[in-house]
């Protein structure tokens, strides 16, 4: 089976070329295919910044705006696949998208796939989440949970689908060309939200789940289930600096972060331009310790 990765990007074009270089340092070998969704105007600026570490430079030319691109990224994907990626070696395609850090071979990272089996993180039932999930929820955005039913009644009457919903974390994906071959092919690609869509399909085209506990994402602040939320989550604050090195120098740590969305040190002059940044956040969580001292002698 052969491996290859799709760099997903659309903004901070040094980052990316830091990242991308990180992933390069693992994976010297493997075909890493760029797609771009930002500005189309600034298009050929990151192919002249990103270009030596991509195998090839494909552009999501449609006119959509950034917040269709957010909540249908999936449909980027499918784009991809139909006008270039089909046409390209792989079978199953890890995507990496731009504010993550990869520490590794996507061979070993991913050593757990099988051949159309798909990997998305934080899969579950959605009946674990469904009251508190902005996207299914009763009692938080009512008009949001009408969509989901929408959905839901939509591939009952199409593909008979009577099975478990399940919902994911689309942050660590890996999918099958079998599974993009039939999903960049659904009659209706913008009905539903992708973190549901994608694993209901999956389901519906008989696409085996690979779940692996490196990338089982515990959905809310106060679970207990996964230990990854540090290292894996979809909120808005980067991952510490601090708890990356921790997991690293530690041979059983994580290997895989997000979000990160700064320049990671890979030589000297880097590690010295951001060493304020580290002892920063130290001397928050210095600070943090403290405060919750006094709270419990409190």
């Amino acid at each position: 089976m052969k491996l290859a990765i799709l760099f997903w990007f659309y903004k901070e074009p040094q980052i990316c070329k830091n990242h991308l270089e990180l992933i390069r340092r693992y994976n010297a070998t493997i075909s890493i295919y760029g797609l771009y969704g930002g500005e189309l105007e600034d298009a050929d600026k990151y192919k002249l910044i990103l270009g030596e570490y991509l195998d090839d430079f494909y552009i999501f030319s449609q006119n959509k705006s950034s917040s269709w691109k957010w909540h249908l990224g999936d449909l980027l994907i499918t784009d991809w696949y139909s006008q270039r990626g089909k046409d390209l070696w792989w079978d199953t395609i890890v995507i990496i998208q731009w504010d993550m850090l990869v520490f590794g071979s996507i061979y070993e990272l991913f050593s757990m796939l099988q051949k159309d089996s798909i990997l998305l993180s934080g899969l579950i039932p959605i009946k674990e989440i469904e009251n508190r999930w902005i996207w299914t929820s009763t009692r938080i955005v009512p008009e949001i949970r009408e969509q989901y039913l929408e959905f839901l009644n939509y591939v009952k009457e199409k593909y008979s689908y009577n099975q478990e919903p399940f919902a994911c974390l689309f942050i660590v994906v890996c999918f099958p060309r079998s599974f993009l071959e039939k999903y960049s092919r659904i009659e209706q690609p913008e009905l539903g939200f992708l973190e549901y869509r994608v694993p209901i399909y999956a389901q519906i085209f008989g696409t085996p789940f690979c779940v692996a506990r490196a990338f089982q994402i515990s959905w809310f602040d106060d679970s207990t289930t996964s230990k990854n939320r540090e290292t894996l989550n979809a909120k808005r604050c980067d991952i510490s600096l601090i708890t990356i090195l921790k997991h690293l120098i530690d041979s059983k740590g994580a290997r895989v972060f997000h979000p990160y969305r700064k320049i990671f040190p890979l030589n000297m002059s880097q590690l010295l331009w951001i060493f304020p940044i580290f002892f920063q956040e130290w001397m928050d969580g210095f600070v943090n310790i403290i405060k919750q001292i006094r709270y419990q002698k409190q």
